[in-house]
C-alpha cells in the first residue's frame, strides 16, 4: 500500500519549501500554516494597546492615530521574518548574546530617532518593531518556558548576564523525542509527527538555557546533542519550537500559549524601558504612540501676503487651544515654496517653534504665476507622520505637475489626505504669456483636483477674502477618530429632472460630531434630520460656513439615525460627509501571501492593485459594531460592475485566530477605474453606520485606453495609459502574489537577492519555486493545480 505519510509530507513540502520560521508573522495565515496561534502581529497589538492605556490615562479608546502608529510597528516586526539567514534575529542557535546586543542597539536607535531634531518617527517605529520580533521569538525558540519560567527574561532586553546561564557550545541540551508504539491497525510508515513521535519531554533534565538550531542559518548546529528548531519546515521534525498550535510545524505546540503570553509581557517591558529612558522628554513617547500632525504647504510668493497673514492667525489660535489635550499636535510641519525654490521645511514638536516659524513666513518675489507646489507638498509629506492631513494654500498653478504621481504614491502610502485652497491670483502677465498661463492653470487645477480626490481631500477655489474662514478645515485635519461617511463626485443639470440628488448619511451611536461639506459653484445643500425635518441653522452647537463655491456644516453632537443630504443646482460637485466616532474602518489593504514558507501569512500589498485579477484583501474595524458589509463604489456612488468584495469574512475571535473585528477575503477583484471602498452595517446599539475608505485609486486618470496595465514587482512600478507611478514599498523585495489565469502565462521578476522567488496562485494558496536568473514564463495548468490541491487536501484529511 502507498505510504500515506510520504505522500502527505511531499505534498506539504511542495506547498511549503523548507525555510526558517518563528511565531507566525500575520494573524491571517495561509492555509496549512499555523492552524491557530498568536502571531507577531497580534502580540505587538496587544502590548501596544495595553501600554497606550497605561501611559495615557486620559484616553478611553485607541485613536485612529494610535492605530496607524501600531500598524507601522507591526509591519516592521513581521518584515524581520524575511531574513532567512541571520540566526540571532530570531534567537536561534543559542545566539542570545548577539540577540541581546541587537535589541539594545535598536532601542538606542529608536530613542535617538525620537529625540532628534527633527524627530524621525518612522525610523523609531521601525526600530521598535524589529526589536520586538527578536524579543518575541526568544520565547518561541528557546527553552525558557520548558525550564519552568513564567516571567519574562529581563536580561535579554536590559543587557543582563544571559550568557552566564546559557549552555556551553559542547553541552547537551536535548534528547531524542519519544517514539510511541505503532498501532496494530496502522499500515503506513511509522513513526510520523504528532501521532507516532512525542517531543514533550526531549528537554527534560537539562537546566541550561538553549534554543533550537535551524538549517540554513548562519549558525550551524554543532551536533546531535543540541536541539533542533523542528517541524516540517526544518531538516528534522524533532525540535522545540512553539511557534503555533499546530504540532506539524511546532513540536512543542502544547506550550505555545504560555510562550505567547510571555512574549506579550516582554514586549510591554520593552515599551516600559523606552518610556523610562525618555522620561525627560515626554513628547517622545507621544510621537511613538501616534499623535496628530498639523502640516501646511504655503506659497510664499509676493502675491500671497494677505493669505499668509490670515492662515497664520487661524493656525496659531487653533494649535494654542489644543495644548494639553489629546488632540494636541505632536508634530508641526511647515513647507514653504515658490519658484525657483522650496523650503526650508520646518518640522518640530514644539508649539513655540511652530509659532515663531509661521510668524516669520514672508511673501516676496513672484510674478511668474506657476509655482513649485507639488515639490512643496512632497517635502511636507516626507516629514509628516502617518494618518495625517496636509493643507496647501496658494494662488497659483503648479509648475511641477509632472511630479503628481510621485506625490500621490507617497501620500497614499502614508494615508495622508491633501486639501488644496487656491485663491484668485493677482499676478499679471501679458499677451502670449497670459494665454500660456491660462492653459497651465487649467491643467494645474485638474492636477489639484486629481490630487485631492486621490487622497480623500478637498480642492477649493474662491476669492481671497474667504481665506479668513478656513478655521473649520484646519481643525478637521488634526481631529482624531475622524472618518469619512460618504464622498460623492457627480454632476447635475438644470434641465429635465436631473437637477437635484439626495444621499443618505447614516450617523451611528458613537458619533460625537458630524460634518457635511459641499463644493461646487452655484450648488445648494440642504440637510434633513432623522425625524424628517430640515436641519435648522439655529440647531444647538451647529456651525455653518458658506463660501462662494462651497458650504460647510458641523453638528455636535448629532442625533443618531439617517440624515438626508440634498444637493441642487447645475454643474459638477463634490459632497463629503465625515464624523468623529470611535467606530472606525481602521484600514483596508489588498493583500498577498508572503513570508518564509512553513509559516506564511497574508501581507498588505504596496501600491495600487492590478485590475481584473483576484487578490487578497484584509480590512480592520474598530469600535462597537454588530455587522459589516463591504462594497466598492464609483466616485459617483454608482455600483461598480466587476468589483467583488462579497467574500469578506470576519475572524472567529477564538484564541490564536484572527479577531472578529478583522475581515479577510482570499480573492477580491477591482475593475479598471477609480473606486471608493464602503463598509456599512449596524453598530452594537442597533443604529446604522457607514464608513468609506478615503481613496482607492486603481488608475491614475480613471480611464485607461488599450491593454490592461501591468504591475511589476519588486520595484512596484505601476504602468498605465496615463503615466507611471512608483509606490513606496511596505515590505521587502518580493514579487506580486496575484493569481495567474489558468492556461495563460505571465512574466514575473525574481527577487533581487539572487535567491529563488515565490509565485503564488491566490485561489489555491499554493506556490512554486522558480529560478532567480532573469524573468521567467510561468505556464499554469488548471489540471495540475486542481490535482495537487486535491491530493494534498485528501491526504491531510485522511491523516488528521
Amino acid at each position: 500500500m502507498a505510504t500515506r505519510y510520504i505522500v502527505f509530507l511531499a505534498s506539504l513540502l511542495a506547498v511549503n519549501p523548507p525555510v526558517v520560521s518563528g511565531f507566525f508573522p500575520t494573524q491571517w495565515k495561509e492555509d496549512l500554516a499555523g492552524n491557530g496561534g498568536m502571531s507577531h502581529e497580534d502580540m505587538t497589538r496587544v502590548a501596544f494597546e495595553d501600554r497606550a492605556f497605561l501611559y495615557f490615562p486620559s484616553i478611553t479608546t485607541i485613536s485612529s492615530k494610535m492605530r496607524a502608529a501600531c500598524v507601522e510597528i507591526q509591519k516592521a516586526n513581521i518584515n524581520v521574518d524575511d531574513d532567512q539567514i541571520t540566526a540571532h534575529k530570531h534567537c536561534d542557535g543559542e545566539s542570545f548574546g548577539p540577540a541581546k546586543a541587537r535589541i539594545q542597539q535598536l532601542k538606542k536607535d529608536a530613542i535617538g530617532a525620537l529625540l532628534s531634531v527633527p524627530p524621525d518617527v518612522a525610523k523609531a517605529r521601525k526600530n521598535v518593531g524589529e526589536a520586538l520580533h527578536t524579543i518575541q521569538d526568544f520565547y518561541a525558540h528557546s527553552n525558557w518556558v520548558e525550564l519552568g519560567n513564567r516571567d519574562p527574561n529581563a536580561d535579554l532586553i536590559r543587557d543582563g548576564a544571559i550568557e552566564s546561564y546559557t549552555a556551553a557550545p559542547n553541552q547537551r541540551t536535548c534528547n531524542s523525542c519519544q517514539t510511541l508504539p505503532r498501532p496494530a491497525t496502522w499500515d503506513s510508515d511509522w513513526p510520523i509527527p504528532c501521532i507516532g513521535i512525542n517531543c514533550t519531554e526531549n528537554t527534560n533534565g537539562f537546566s541550561k538555557l538553549t534554543s533550537g538550531y535551524y538549517h540554513g542559518e548562519d549558525v550551524a548546529i554543532p551536533g546531535g546533542f543540541k536541539c533542533h528548531h523542528g517541524g516540517l519546515s526544518d531538516d528534522s521534525w524533532e525540535g522545540i519550537n512553539k511557534d503555533s498550535l499546530n504540532c506539524l510545524f511546532s513540536p512543542h505546540s502544547h506550550l505555545h500559549v504560555t510562550a505567547a503570553d510571555l512574549a506579550e509581557r516582554a514586549s510591554m517591558q520593552f515599551f516600559d524601558d523606552i518610556k523610562a529612558d525618555t522620561s525627560g522628554a515626554p513628547q517622545a513617547l507621544r510621537l511613538l504612540f501616534g499623535v496628530p500632525t498639523l502640516a501646511f504647504a504655503i506659497d510664499t510668493t509676493g502675491s500671497m501676503g494677505d493669505v499668509i497673514d490670515a492662515v497664520r492667525k487661524q493656525a496659531i489660535s487653533i494649535a494654542k487651544g489644543l495644548i494639553g489635550t489629546n488632540n494636541e499636535p505632536g508634530l508641526y510641519v511647515i513647507s514653504p515654496f515658490n519658484d525657483p525654490e522650496t523650503g526650508p521645511v520646518t518640522v518640530t514638536t514644539d508649539f513655540t517653534t511652530f509659532e515663531h516659524t509661521i510668524n516669520g513666513l514672508g511673501a516676496e518675489g513672484g510674478g511668474d504665476c506657476p509655482e513649485l507646489a507639488i515639490t512643496g507638498m512632497i517635502n511636507a509629506v516626507d516629514a509628516m507622520d502617518v494618518d495625517s492631513g496636509l493643507l496647501l494654500f496658494t494662488d497659483a498653478a503648479a509648475k511641477d505637475s509632472g511630479r503628481l504621481l510621485a506625490l500621490l504614491a507617497k501620500a497614499q502610502e502614508k494615508r495622508i489626505t491633501i486639501s488644496v485652497f487656491m485663491y484668485a491670483s493677482s499676478c499679471k502677465d501679458s499677451g502670449l504669456r497670459r494665454l500660456k498661463r491660462s492653459s497651465i492653470t487649467k491643467r494645474s487645477e485638474d492636477v489639484y483636483g486629481q490630487l485631492c480626490a486621490g487622497t480623500g481631500g478637498l480642492f477649493r477655489t474662491g476669492p481671497r477674502a474667504e481665506v479668513a474662514n478656513v478655521t473649520s478645515f484646519i481643525e478637521n485635519v488634526i481631529k482624531t477618530n475622524l472618518g469619512t461617511i460618504l464622498r460623492v463626485e457627480d454632476s447635475l443639470s438644470s434641465t429635465g429632472t436631473n437637477n437635484a440628488k439626495s444621499f443618505d448619511v447614516p450617523v451611528d451611536s458613537y458619533m460625537s460630531n458630524v460634518m457635511f461639506s459641499l463644493l461646487g459653484s452655484g450648488m445648494k445643500l440642504s440637510i434633513t434630520t432623522p425625524d424628517g425635518k430640515p436641519l435648522s441653522s439655529s440647531a444647538p452647537g451647529l456651525t455653518q460656513t458658506i463660501l462662494v463655491d462651497s458650504t460647510y456644516i458641523s453638528l455636535p453632537p448629532p442625533t443618531p439615525g439617517i440624515y438626508k443630504a440634498t444637493i441642487s443646482g447645475n454643474g459638477t460637485f463634490t459632497f463629503l460627509s465625515a464624523g468623529v466616532s470611535t467606530l472606525q474602518l481602521s484600514s483596508f489593504n489588498f493583500a498577498s501571501v508572503r513570508g518564509r514558507p512553513g509559516h506564511t501569512g497574508w501581507y498588505p500589498m504596496a501600491g495600487t492593485p492590478p485590475f481584473d485579477q483576484d487578490v487578497g484583501a484584509i480590512a480592520e474595524m474598530a469600535g462597537g459594531f454588530k455587522t459589516a458589509n463591504f462594497s466598492f463604489r464609483a466616485p459617483s456612488l454608482a455600483t461598480v460592475a466587476g468589483a467583488t468584495t462579497s467574500n469578506m469574512t470576519a475572524g472567529s475571535g477564538q484564541p490564536g485566530f484572527p479577531r472578529n473585528s478583522s475581515f479577510f477575503a482570499p480573492a477580491v477583484r477591482v475593475p479598471r477605474q477609480n473606486l471608493l471602498l464602503y463598509v456599512m452595517g449596524e453598530d452594537d446599539k442597533g443604529m446604522p453606520y457607514q464608513r468609506a475608505l478615503r481613496a482607492v485609486v486603481v488608475t491614475a486618470n480613471g480611464t485607461v485606453p488599450g491593454a490592461n496595465m501591468t504591475v511589476t514587482f519588486p520595484n512596484l512600478t505601476t504602468t498605465f495609459g496615463g503615466g507611471t507611478a512608483t509606490a513606496v514599498p511596505t515590505g521587502p523585495l518580493y514579487p506580486a502574489n496575484s493569481t495567474v489565469a489558468t492556461g495563460k502565462s505571465s512574466t514575473v521578476p525574481t527577487v533581487a537577492t539572487g535567491k529563488p522567488s515565490t509565485v503564488h496562485t491566490v485561489a489555491t494558496g499554493k506556490f512554486s519555486t522558480v529560478p532567480a536568473a532573469g524573468a521567467v514564463r510561468l505556464e499554469v495548468s488548471s489540471a495540475a493545480i486542481g490535482l495537487a490541491a486535491m491530493l494534498g487536501m485528501f491526504v491531510l484529511g485522511f491523516l488528521l
